[in-house]
Formats: structure tokens, sequence, C-alpha cells
């Protein structure tokens, strides 16, 4: 079964924790509020759409949300690992690049203007 009172109690725990106004929680969430008053009270349940939106935002369960699952509040990869992931990446390009890359010739970075003559076919 579940436990409005519980639901209501994560959602003033996560607004607590990010040190938002109701009116900002609510914002956030695209609600009002006094709809967020009342979930945070336990008298309503939020709308799969409103959980959606907490869990995407901050990246947090729906079992921790929904009381399910108190030891695991974040589970999503993305936000955990994602700042590894992106410098993972950017090291194995530069690596990549170091090795599969010439280097620049010192004839390259000062290129000469092209005359016209030099254009001209050979023996003519």
């Amino acid at each position: 079964m579940i436990d409005k009172q519980k639901i209501g109690n994560t959602f003033f725990l996560i607004r607590k924790e990010k040190r938002l106004t109701q009116i900002d929680f609510a914002n956030l969430l695209n609600i009002s509020q006094q709809t967020l008053s009342l979930i945070e009270k336990g008298k309503i349940l939020p709308s799969l759409e409103i959980l959606d939106i907490l869990t995407k935002k901050y990246c947090i369960s729906f079992e921790y949300i929904l009381g399910i699952d108190n030891q695991d509040k974040k589970n999503c990869v993305s936000c955990l690992q994602k700042d590894a992931i992106i410098n993972e990446l950017l090291n194995t390009i530069k690596l990549l690049r170091e090795k599969y890359e010439p280097p620049e010739r010192e004839e390259a970075k000062e290129a000469k203007p092209v005359k016209s003559r030099d254009l001209r076919p050979a023996g003519k």
C-alpha cells in the first residue's frame, strides 16, 4: 500500500535538502505551492508527471520517493557517473589524436601564398 505521509515527507526532505522554498520547489515541478503543500502533508499523492519531473531533475529513484527503498536514493547512472564518463571519453579522444594524427609540419604552419606560375603544368 502506498503511504501518502511517507511520500509527502520524502518531498519535504528533498525540498529542504535542496534549500528551496515551497514556491520555488513547486515551480520546478510545474505545480502550485498549494498542491505541493498538500503533497508534503500527505493529503494527496503526486501525479506520475510530478514524480517523473522529480526523478529526472534530481536523479532520484521512484522507489526512494515512494518509500520502497530507503537505501538507494540516487540510482541514476547518468547523474552519478556523467562527469567520469565524459572525462574518460575526452582522454580517449586526446590519446587517439596523438596516436593517429600526424604532427603539424612547419610548412603547414606557415602557408606561403600560391603564385599563378606555380599552378602551370611543368615544362611550359
